[in-house]
């Protein structure tokens, strides 16, 4: 028998032994190296070792390693000790991460402070190299100098570039060091600084604040709790004023939230009022508390009709058999915007710094809220039997492979890119293409690691046509099982996947917002912000921005393309295209740009779409027979 469990990181685990389907024992996963971790307690102990010796404890055996540490950085001997438990963090908590640069980064910072302090402090003028070597260890072991490393390399840019420069070039060095030494990116920091929220100053009253009662404070309780407030039956209340919040991301106030029965009923019927409609749930925003959603109890239905008085502003509420009149579409894009609002502004959610972390945390099996709004899970222990439960997500829409026993399943990746979309984005520089499409495959027979698909082609001098047939089977590379998964893959079998599937990312809920403030006529300067804020984590700088001064159309289409990058092969582009009113139309160009690309390419959608039909799917018979007036898609028969 199997358990599954879950870790504190969010990442499912399986306990227990694991049984194939004849009762055999299944072969043991492959124990992971431990050189990392042997690294991580040499450079504690040594640590320690140097650290005793700032205070003159130890002897002869801890004076070695203290005395060779001067020797070398001289000035910069005291940040030794600091410098190799970072390094020691670093290589025990690794966790399966590259940690090459993080331990560079650290192991450079005593050679560089020692410089800097080199060429501040020490009295000794060196005009060359030659012979120093010894007089640098000499004077290091004295602490009077930067040692043999740090002098050396301090002297060395004096004779290249002078005091002043050599000393930016130093600092330069060592901010980098640090931000290498604890993974830092630039966009990162940025990013860090602009979404810092200030607490305004509010100067304290002079009155001596009076305890409250215990019944305000009972109610005062009440207030900061996260729940669900259902009034007691009978009990009547008037709906919260909605007010103006701060925003937490774009500093603009957000319009009071009409609900959709306010929308509904703006416009009175001819002929006289009707019941009013049930209040829609509302929304409060409790501080340091998840938003919750309150809904009021259904009124009684009385015993004889009453029919009140509606308010003046608001008139009555159409019949029931009257036919809605559809929104504007301006309209419902400020819907759109609010409900987006409040999902950017609740500070809940986040973009991971990094778009290739999203996908590495998927196919380990780890969840992260700040990113994923929603998502199905996919789970099976053994994959070995049709009761486990598993998805095909990486098998068919990931990179080919084939299947290595007792390691992974096969991939067949059955989903294929456009190669159009392929060179269109080329164009872009965008990081994020070379993690989104795999122009390789995995083929264990030809040889280890990935194989582009023109490395497959017999002939030692491919034509044109062959590399053409050969782009047409590129892939999705956001599930790349084989390069992601750190110890077992989750592929299970042939069949089966452990992978999550994104139904909504937060990038998702930006680019929303952003097309909703733009098509509503809002805040070009908020679509802007949100934009740039999913390119920024794409691109990894700022360079790439996009400009306040775009006109909405210019912007339109700038959403467009950014929702078709970040999110391409999530499922989202063919509802995209039918919101815009455009899919047809796309799939045609699309067909005729890959026919003029190869002649001979495969576009099948194009072969059967039918305008007006496609956009919508059709209405069950049953459906339709259960309600007689509801009319079937057009397009789709009567």
């Amino acid at each position: 028998m199997a358990t599954q469990k879950r870790s504190s990181s969010g990442k499912r685990t399986t306990t227990g032994k694991k049984t194939t389907a004849g009762g055999r024992r299944a072969a043991a996963p492959k124990k992971r190296p431990i050189r990392r971790e042997v690294g991580g307690v040499v450079c504690l102990v040594l640590a320690l070792c140097i650290a005793f010796s700032y205070f003159q404890q130890g002897g002869w055996l801890l004076d070695r390693p203290a005395a060779l540490c001067r020797g070398l950085v001289g000035y910069g001997y005291y940040t030794v000790a600091p410098v190799l438990l970072l390094v020691s963090y670093i290589l025990l908590f690794h966790r399966g991460r590259n940690v090459t640069a993080c331990v560079v980064g650290a192991a450079l910072l005593p050679v560089l402070l020692g410089a800097m302090l080199h060429l501040v402090l020490c009295p000794t003028e060196y005009n060359s190299m030659t012979g120093v070597a010894k007089l640098l260890w000499k004077s290091g072991l004295a602490m009077q100098s930067g040692g043999v490393l740090a002098g050396s390399l301090e002297i060395l840019l004096e004779i290249l570039v002078k005091k002043t420069l050599a000393m930016i070039l130093l600092a330069v060095l060592l901010v980098t060091c640090l931000m290498l030494a604890f993974r830092l990116t630039p966009a990162a920091v940025l990013e860090a600084v602009r979404s810092h929220e200030r607490v305004p100053y509010e100067p304290e009253d002079d009155e001596e604040e009076a305890p409250p009662t215990r019944a305000a404070a009972t109610k005062s309780a009440e207030k900061s709790k996260a729940c669900i407030d259902i009034p007691l039956d009978g009990e009547t209340r008037e709906p919260p004023k909605k007010e103006g919040k701060l925003s937490g991301f774009f500093t603009h106030k957000s319009d009071a939230v009409r609900t959709p029965d306010e929308l509904l009923t703006a416009k009175a019927p001819a002929g006289g009022s009707a019941p009013a409609p049930a209040p829609e749930p509302t929304y409060t925003v409790v501080a340091g508390a998840p938003l919750t959603e309150t809904v009021p109890a259904p009124a009684r239905t009385p015993a004889a009709p009453v029919v009140s008085a509606a308010p003046a502003a608001v008139s009555a509420a159409p019949a029931v058999n009257a036919p809605a009149k559809p929104s504007a579409p301006e309209e419902v894009a400020a819907e759109a915007e609010k409900v987006a609002r409040r999902v950017v502004e609740s500070g809940k959610h986040r973009l991971i710094s990094d778009y290739e972390t999203v996908w590495k945390n998927t196919c380990n099996g780890i969840w992260d809220a700040g990113e994923s709004l929603i998502e199905v899970s996919f789970y099976s222990p053994t994959g070995l039997d049709s009761d486990n439960t598993a998805g095909r997500i990486g098998k068919w829409n990931g990179v080919s492979a084939t299947t290595i026993d007792g390691e992974r399943g096969r991939n067949a990746a059955n989903w294929k890119v456009v190669y159009t979309f392929t060179r269109d984005w080329e164009a872009q520089n965008d990081p994020r293409m070379k993690l989104s499409i795999a122009d390789y495959k995995y083929d264990h027979t030809l040889g280890s690691g990935p194989i582009t698909y023109f490395s497959t082609i017999s002939s030692a001098n491919p034509s044109e046509d062959q590399k053409n047939r050969q782009r047409q089977l590129f892939t999705p590379g956001k599930w790349d099982t084989e390069k992601y998964v750190e110890t077992s893959n989750y592929i299970v079998n042939n069949d089966k996947s452990n992978v999550n599937w994104y139904i909504l990312r937060y990038s998702d809920v930006l680019l929303l917002f952003a097309e909703a403030l733009n098509e509503s006529g809002g805040s070009i300067v908020d679509a802007v912000d949100a934009v740039n804020a999913v390119r920024r984590r794409g691109f990894g700088d700022t360079k790439h921005d996009l400009s306040y001064g775009l006109s909405r159309e210019d912007l339109r289409e700038a959403i467009r393309k950014e929702r078709a990058y970040e999110l391409c092969f999530e499922g989202h582009r063919k509802q995209d295209l039918i919101r815009w009113g455009i899919y047809y139309d796309r799939v045609m160009e699309t067909a005729q740009e890959l026919v003029n690309w190869y002649s001979n390419a495969n576009y099948a959608v194009a072969r059967y779409i039918i305008k007006g039909r496609h956009e919508l799917l059709p209405i069950p018979q049953r459906d339709l027979d259960m309600m007689p007036k509801c009319k079937q898609n057009s397009g789709w028969g009567q």
